[in-house]
């Protein structure tokens, strides 16, 4: 049977591991034989499941939107109407927590802001200490998001999270 589904879509949900084990059954089953209804699908291929096992899969890959309703059509299982589900040619598309999002955000602004003090707080004791060495101190001039220099201050080593696009004057490195 050819099928409208792109095989790019499938390959790359298998190959990227996108779906866990039930929806990937689900998803699987009915790219290689649907359209199927859920009994069609759970009596023929996996009979030995329960039904609440794999139906709910369905309206979880229905809003990550990789499968969809078809149509309806007399389930032959039940004998019944009912829908038949099919792939879609999509990828799947991930649920975005804003919330979570917000904060993970403001928990990175926070910890910048930490180290951005620690360093202001230390900056020069770093780069008068005679025990750092000339590849520590200039690791504040690189270029790079996140630097880690090491420093010896106030009788012990240190290590510092460095905001490389911090303006630092000629004076202030040694």
């Amino acid at each position: 049977m050819t099928r409208s589904t792109s095989i790019e879509a499938y390959k790359h949900i298998k190959e990227s591991g996108l779906l866990k084990k039930f929806k990937w059954d689900v998803y699987d089953t009915l790219y290689h034989h649907g359209p199927l209804t859920q009994n069609e699908l759970v009596s023929r291929y996996f009979p030995t499941t329960p039904m609440s096992s794999l139906t709910p899969r369905f309206a979880e890959l229905n809003k990550l939107g990789v499968i969809r309703a078809v149509g309806k059509h007399t389930c032959s299982t039940s004998g019944r109407t009912a829908l038949a589900w099919d792939v879609t040619s999509n990828f799947p598309v991930p649920k975005i927590n804003r919330d979570s999002l917000a904060k993970q955000l403001k928990i990175a602004e926070e910890k910048l802001n930490l180290y951005r003090d620690i360093v202001s707080d230390h900056f020069h004791e770093l780069m008068s200490c005679d025990r750092c060495t000339d590849s520590m101190k200039k690791v504040f001039q690189l270029d790079s998001p996140k630097i880690v220099a090491k420093g010896y201050v106030n009788g012990q080593w240190n290590e510092f999270t460095v905001d490389p696009n911090a303006e630092v004057s000629d004076d202030e490195i040694a």
